[in-house]
């Protein structure tokens, strides 16, 4: 259930939960599962079209261009795009993590420093979560890819971090205090050592 998840969560903060290698290895392996899963749900067009109103929202991105606007917004369930000023909205729902998963779950939201086409949204199976992915778009939202990591998520990726001074360096965060980083504009990501607590807005700043 959701608060067994939580809970579970919970303990493996407090390190009372099954952590070390064994629970590296069960990250590991529905990462996994995860990435396979987005062949298929690409492949059966998880898009849905809707006139909504979004009640709850995590991130938001507005690209003003002479041809349109464009508007997006995380929700738990996805990510939705507007382009004709919130008349029809458009869904896109990730993988789900296993097969009992209402939805897979989204929180942040980030575009890359002066790049409003490639995206990145931090996704996990709940919150807080047991395991997380980033999912990333360089073509504005018309496909998606999960990033590969080498050190699975141990809850939901909650946060990204850009700055100007350098559009190619990308940082994120896991809830539980994991930081990953890219230095490539987030087409590769490696986990930092350090670990914290819990992580909620994560920034970077030039020297």
């Amino acid at each position: 259930s959701r608060r067994q998840i939580g809970r579970q969560a919970l303990l493996r903060l407090l390190g009372q939960g099954p952590i070390g290698e064994q629970g590296k290895q069960a990250r590991t392996r529905t990462a996994q599962r995860h990435r396979q899963r987005t062949v298929g749900a690409a492949q059966q067009g998880q898009t849905l079209a809707h006139s909504v109103h979004l009640r709850l929202h995590h991130g938001l991105q507005v690209v003003a261009r002479p041809e349109e606007t464009t508007i997006r917004a995380t929700t738990p369930d996805g990510i939705w795009t507007t382009r004709d000023n919130g008349q029809r909205w458009v869904l896109h729902a990730f993988p789900r993590f296993r097969d009992g998963d209402k939805f897979s779950y989204c929180r942040g939201l980030a575009s890359k420093a002066g790049d409003p086409d490639v995206l990145f949204v931090g996704n996990g199976d709940f919150i807080p979560g047991e395991v997380g992915a980033i999912q990333r778009s360089f073509d504005g939202g018309n496909t998606w890819q999960a990033a590969e990591l080498a050190d699975p998520p141990n809850s939901t990726v909650y946060w990204f971090g850009v700055h100007p001074a350098n559009p190619d360096i990308v940082v994120a965060n896991s809830l539980f205090g994991q930081i990953y980083k890219s230095l490539d504009g987030g087409r590769s990501w490696e986990k930092l050592a350090r670990e914290f607590g819990e992580i909620r807005a994560i920034a970077w700043t030039p020297n």
